[in-house]
């Protein structure tokens, strides 16, 4: 059940510790973030690929179906991982070593929007980044990566000591995430929302992240 999952992760000490460093980790994270966000949208020294495959089809604009389902699949893994406390750290250091990555490659590589881009609109992001609506944070792909993290994650469960059967479609639900990473993958592609090398791109490096934070808690 759910209390004992946590009765026995609370026990080790260690774990609280670990647990405490990740709610810290994940905040300062979220902060450096939307302060890089901030001043990347600023650069004026920005370079234009020439995407082939963008080339290829004029936008789309599946905006409302995208933030749908991303929304869905964060709220409801927040509610998975939620009664499986290793998880969870697993969730939030990955996430962190994927978001500051993703500044540092936005740093290196500052690319301007491509042509006839249709805004890939997220409220919370907005709200958070002060209203600011963000376009050029571009290599690689944040939606992405972070659906990409939430689905192997949920792979991962199959062989964690956390397994709980808590909403009986445990067996289904990492399916449901991967079928959302690739609809979500294909509509920032066809929103031209990103080149095609930000969403190639980010699943090796959030699955990067993912191995080094299971090599970090050995699980």
């Amino acid at each position: 059940m759910f209390s004992e999952s946590w009765k026995s992760f609370l026990k080790v000490r260690s774990n609280i510790l670990k647990l405490i460093f990740n709610f810290i980790l994940l905040f300062s994270t979220l902060c450096a973030v939307t302060t890089y966000l901030n001043y990347n949208e600023q650069r004026t020294e920005v370079v234009k690929l020439n995407d082939p495959v963008l080339n290829t089809f004029t936008a789309v604009d599946l905006d409302t179906y995208a933030f749908i389902l991303m929304y869905i699949s964060i709220v409801s893994f927040f509610v998975f991982i939620a009664f499986r406390p290793k998880l969870i750290l697993i969730a939030f250091t990955s996430y962190s070593i994927v978001a500051l990555t993703r500044i540092f490659m936005m740093y290196l590589t500052p690319l301007d929007v491509p042509d006839g881009a249709i805004y890939f609109h997220d409220p919370i992001v907005t709200v958070f980044g002060g209203g600011t609506t963000f376009m050029k944070d571009l290599f690689f792909s944040g939606h992405t990566s972070l659906m990409v993290l939430l689905t192997l994650i949920t792979f991962k469960y199959e062989k964690s000591s956390d397994k709980i059967s808590v909403t009986g479609f445990d067996k289904y639900y990492k399916y449901f995430l991967l079928a959302g990473t690739i609809l979500v993958a294909y509509s920032v592609l066809m929103q031209k929302a990103h080149y095609a090398v930000d969403v190639a791109v980010a699943p090796f490096i959030a699955y990067t992240a993912y191995r080094i934070s299971i090599k970090i808690y050995k699980l």
